[in-house]
């Protein structure tokens, strides 16, 4: 079968214990392509308390598949991702959404009593938040290119503090393009937008993303 198995299964850290499995499957690390759990991984962060990841993968078809992602943090509750992948004869895609419902907002309140984009402002704390992002790229002929990548959520730091893979650098750059290529010349025309990914309010007048343009 080319699995990993694992019976009465403890996750700890640092002797503090996460979560207990009766019993799950892991696909042998020589296999490229196989339904079943991904290696779990264990996070912290002081406003995050201490997190246990569990994908799980699903290779639905040689060209397309699926992971879900659950993600337990000790502070904030139950964080849910899904990637969906497809590749096609002349380019790929893939979109991912990712979401939470933060059990303490208030714990992202800095020093000072300084609200910030995580706790959400002063009676209204930022409860429910959540990404949507898609990266994709396809070849129209010999020629021209088209490709995108879009990143959509609820906040401006959502990304970030979730440590989103692929969507959580400090200044995401979000674009649309058609680029093409001949013997003598070379086209590129894009649309971009940059969104920097910090915890300042927006109202606060050194919040760096309110002067990011579109370009």
């Amino acid at each position: 079968k080319k699995t990993v198995r694992f019976e009465n299964a403890n996750f700890e850290f640092f002797g503090y214990p996460l979560a207990y499995l009766p019993a799950f499957e892991i696909a042998d690390p020589t296999v490229k392509r196989k339904s079943g759990f991904l290696i779990p991984g264990i996070v912290y962060n002081n406003n995050l308390g201490v997190g246990l990841k569990v994908p799980y993968y699903f290779a639905l078809s040689p060209t397309y598949d699926l992971t879900v992602t659950g993600s337990g943090f000790t502070k904030q509750g139950f964080l849910g991702e899904a990637e969906w992948r497809q590749r096609f004869n002349n380019g790929e895609y893939s979109l991912k959404i990712a979401g939470i419902n933060q059990q303490d907002p208030d714990a992202f309140i800095g020093t000072g009593n300084r609200f910030t984009v995580d706790s959400g402002e002063p009676n209204d704390p930022n409860k429910f938040r959540g990404m949507m992002g898609t990266k994709g790229q396809f070849a129209i002929n010999e020629r021209w290119n088209f490709g995108w990548d879009v990143l959509l959520q609820t906040d401006k730091n959502f990304s970030r503090t979730y440590n989103i893979d692929g969507y959580n650098d400090l200044v995401h750059q979000s674009s649309i393009y058609l680029t093409g290529l001949s013997d003598r010349n070379y086209f590129d025309v894009r649309a971009m937008r940059f969104e920097v990914q910090e915890d300042t309010l927006s109202s606060d007048p050194t919040a760096r993303s309110a002067k990011q343009p579109w370009v």
